[in-house]
């Protein structure tokens, strides 16, 4: 008989580790003990994207573990701690073994299981092998073997799907749309370490008092300072030719005017004399 979730999820204990976890409780009859389970997720991983996580453990995030113990509900007993990473499972599976990654690159893949599953079909072998590892796929190609910087292996990574699409589109007769996700580098004890490409965008606004302009902006400037230079001498002169026609106006004026005696000169001034009587 298969176990019932019955309750949850509650808040998990701490384990004095930067993580969040969740209690499902889970009954198989009446006549049995209840079962509890906890799904932990490491911090750092409930902080990164989800595109940048493994399957499992996107979907425990998602699901505050819920996920994770549906895959057990027909076990015999349910594992009583699930804990998740980055990595995907941080202990292996309580019932479960996970399979080995070889040493080198892997690149994971975004797009839909149909895409995917054609891709696969169609590139069984190199130049691009598509290899499914719990529960997300990856390819593998020689190409990224010499490869040591995360740049190139995107770069090398991006060229061989869009060939790969390519190809697809003329075998099928429909495009598939794959693209790269995060690359993981496995070592040689089988460690895993990813890499996350995070975009940041920056805004500048800035004010500037510039001299000169490529354009000829100078050119038509100090065109124009002359132009209006001329315009003012031009002004400037024709006043002066207005005053000295209006100079020699008056004078002409004053020369023609009939000239006047001197009343001054001609009667003497009368002068006061004392009366006498006789």
């Amino acid at each position: 008989m298969a176990w019932e979730i019955t309750g949850g999820p509650y808040a998990g204990p701490w384990f004095e580790r930067d993580s969040v976890a969740w209690v499902w409780e889970l009954q198989r009859s009446e006549d049995d003990e209840p079962g509890r389970t906890i799904v932990e997720v490491s911090g750092t991983a409930m902080a990164v994207t989800p595109d940048s996580l493994p399957a499992q453990t996107r979907e425990a995030r998602a699901t505050q573990g819920r996920s994770e113990v549906e895959k057990h509900l027909t076990d015999d007993e349910i594992p009583p701690l699930i804990t998740l990473g980055t990595t995907g499972y941080i202990t292996a599976a309580p019932f479960t073994a996970e399979e080995p990654m070889e040493q080198g690159w892997w690149a994971q893949l975004d797009g839909s299981d149909a895409d995917i599953e054609a891709l696969t079909e169609l590139f069984p072998g190199e130049p691009l092998r598509i290899i499914e590892r719990d529960g997300s796929h990856y390819s593998r190609a020689d190409a990224f073997r010499d490869l040591a910087d995360v740049g190139d292996v995107r770069a090398v990574g991006a060229e061989l799907l869009r060939r790969a699409n390519g190809a697809a589109r003329l075998a099928r007769g429909q495009p598939t749309n794959v693209e790269l996700g995060h690359p993981m580098l496995v070592s040689e004890e089988g460690q895993k370490q990813h890499f996350v490409e995070f975009t940041a965008e920056v805004r500048v606004t800035a004010c500037a008092r510039c001299r000169g302009h490529p354009s000829g902006w100078n050119a038509r400037a100090r065109a124009g300072r002359r132009r209006r230079g001329r315009q003012t001498r031009a002004r400037a002169s024709e006043l002066a030719d207005t005053r000295r026609q209006g100079r020699e106006g008056r004078a002409g004026a004053q020369a023609a005017r009939p000239e006047q005696p001197d009343m001054g000169r001609a009667i003497p001034p009368v002068r006061d004399r004392p009366c006498r009587r006789r």
